[in-house]
């Protein structure tokens, strides 16, 4: 009998499924799953060209949580959970100035290194010490210095987890592919949108010495890289999810330099934004198989240099990222947009794309850091070769008529494409005519010469209803090369957006350009007109062959006039297409309301022209 119920539980054994954890996951939490053990797969080799910060992997986790199954969750709860929790016991140091609280071993494979190190004799490695000393210095740059938000505390925590007010550092062993991580956690008290976090740093930076001169060098910056990740937390814990990760990679590699500006370590990255010019600012991923879309995001930190140094002014940074703590979820680009259409500004999101575009080919050998990037010259490609714009096309015979549809890349949203003419001998210049097929665009000409370090700029006059646009350029043997930059400004994504372009020689484009024989009118800007505060306005352009008198008329599509602008002096001869110089309306009627959403015709009168023109306003 007891044979007989041994049997019996045998066959029992076989006929039940064994429990196979990645059978009952589905694929996304498979992926996710082994994205999170690829943060601390200590074994594995490097599998793309760079370490990146592993934030936007447990920003995924969090965002996640709610829709995980139970197995998922109990796979990643040893990962997710602080690391000081599998160290008993372990040791702790508070930072001199009290805002941190480093946890660390010297046993096993998180031991610190050189854990036998102790130069001061105060008991603790000196990589500990420098931990300290680096963590302190840069909250008093990014909080007293810079202004921002401090993280959160986490004082309501549990005193065995944290709990004590000081914010938690924890060093440990990871996988090659990364510098470190920010963790979010918890609510704070009263808030729907601040979060406490910790900190991973690793416990070893020596493999990186193939990247930099010393260990030190990649511990500054990912500590100045991660901090300034607690302090988006502190804005806003949302503004990554579900695609807002790259401005916050962006911002933290731009931190990384502003703290420690004599590491640069964002120089590394550079290549995976240039060499993919047509990539939306807005490119990332972390998943392990897309190594350009994982680099891009860092490498696309020159945004945010080019918004500091265009406008002179850091705390733009800081300003976008109170914007975008107004708004739970991610908007950076909106929170941009607000930000530029400030008075002090006085430009555009699409506008400061535009001329962001333009910045990016003057670097390496073309680098002009009193008018560009100020460290452009310094930007190098991965062989240590001065770093060069991908360029799409180049000619040297005309006319040139080419359609996008050729080309591998066409840009996608918020991307661009450059396009190199090379000058002949003849007098003259060139004629280039820009058509774009969908979406919003805006294109620059640039005259290059390696002699002059003023390059020759031109905004193409573009047509919001036809996306067409016309530049000219004069006198072009003053240039070696002449680029084209179509850019995408349209914000959402769309694919990618053809254009064609006609270019051509003109013997007549030589000398002085002329002022119109004609006074000329242009179309206002921006168009579509979208009010959405009292700072909205669009302008309407104009250039003059003689002092005048400018009078504007706007009416309704049935012919209802709703305003009259008009000069009460005489303009000077001149071009007046620059916020600065071209009229405004806020566009508000007599009564001083705003109108409605519509298409309305303005009326553009001078002494010697009178032009009929079309615009779109959305309200």
């Amino acid at each position: 009998m007891k044979r007989f119920f041994i049997f019996i539980i045998l066959i029992i054994l076989l006929l039940v499924p064994r429990v196979n954890l990645a059978e009952e996951l589905s694929s996304y939490e498979q992926k996710l799953v082994e994205k999170v053990k690829d943060v601390f797969d200590t074994e594995k080799e490097l599998t793309f060209d760079l370490p990146v910060c592993a934030t936007p992997i447990f920003l995924e986790v969090k965002a996640a949580e709610d829709k995980l199954s139970l197995q998922a969750k109990k796979i990643l709860e040893t990962y997710v959970s602080r690391p000081g929790a599998i160290w008993d016991p372990h040791d702790t140091l508070d930072t001199p100035s009290g805002h941190f609280r480093i946890h660390y071993t010297t046993e096993g494979i998180d031991a610190v290194y050189q854990k036998d190190v102790d130069n001061d004799g105060n008991g603790v490695p000196d990589y500990v010490d420098s931990c300290a000393e680096f963590l302190d210095y840069t909250w008093s740059f990014e909080v007293d210095t810079l202004g921002y938000k401090p993280p959160p505390s986490d004082s309501f925590y549990p005193p065995d987890n944290g709990g004590d007010g000081k914010y938690d550092v924890y060093l440990k062993n990871m996988g090659k592919g990364y510098y470190g991580y920010t963790e979010p956690e918890l609510l704070y008290p009263g808030s729907d949108r601040s979060k406490t976090s910790f900190i991973a740093l690793r416990n070893d930076y020596s493999y990186f010495l193939y990247l930099y001169d010393n260990i030190y060098e990649p511990l500054k910056a990912t500590i100045a890289h991660e901090f300034f990740h607690t302090i988006h937390f502190s804005y806003d814990a949302d503004e990554g999810i579900p695609d807002g990760q790259y401005w916050m990679e962006i911002s933290a590699v731009w931190m990384e330099d502003q703290v420690f500006d004599e590491v640069n370590d964002y120089l590394n990255y550079l290549p995976w934004f240039y060499n993919y010019p047509w990539l939306s600012l807005k490119t990332f991923s972390d998943e392990l198989d897309e190594p350009i879309e994982r680099l891009h995001p860092y490498a696309s930190c020159v945004w945010a240099f080019f918004l500091s140094e265009k406008f002179n002014d850091k705390d733009i940074i800081k300003k976008i990222w109170e914007k975008c703590g107004e708004t739970k979820g991610p908007n950076a680009m909106e929170a941009t947009d607000e930000i530029l259409k400030d008075t002090l500004y006085k430009s555009s999101f699409e506008n400061a794309f535009r001329e962001f575009t333009v910045w990016n080919y003057f670097i390496g050998d073309r680098a002009v850091p009193d008018k560009f990037y100020s460290e452009g010259e310094t930007f190098k490609d991965t062989l240590g070769n001065p770093l060069e714009m991908k360029v799409q096309d180049s000619f040297s015979s005309y006319p040139v008529d080419t359609n996008s549809n050729s080309y591998i890349h066409p840009p996608q949203y918020l991307g661009a494409n450059y396009v190199v003419f090379k000058p002949q001998n003849n007098e003259g210049g060139l004629r280039l005519e820009f058509t774009g097929e969908s979406g919003e665009w805006k294109i620059s000409a640039a005259g290059y010469n390696p002699f002059n370090p003023e390059p020759s700029i031109v905004e193409f006059d573009v047509d919001s209803l036809t996306n067409y646009g016309l530049a000219e350029i004069y006198d072009w043997t003053s240039y070696s090369e002449i680029v084209m930059i179509p850019a995408v400004v349209t914000r959402e994504p769309g694919g990618y957006f053809s254009y064609r372009y006609l270019v051509d020689y003109d013997s007549s484009l030589h000398g002085e350009k002329p002022f119109p024989s004609k006074d000329v009118v242009y179309q206002n800007f921006p168009n579509p007109f979208v009010i959405d505060d009292s700072d909205s306005y669009t302008f309407f352009r104009f250039s003059l062959s003689n002092p005048t008198r400018v009078r504007i008329d706007i009416f309704t599509s049935s012919g209802e006039r709703v305003k009259t602008i008009h000069s009460k002096s005489l303009y000077p001869t001149g071009n007046y297409v620059e916020r600065t110089s071209a009229i405004p309306w806020d566009g508000r009627n007599e009564s001083g309301e705003y109108v409605s959403s519509g298409i309305y015709l303005y009326h553009v009168k001078t002494n010697n022209t009178s032009v009929v023109k079309k615009l779109v306003v959305i309200r």
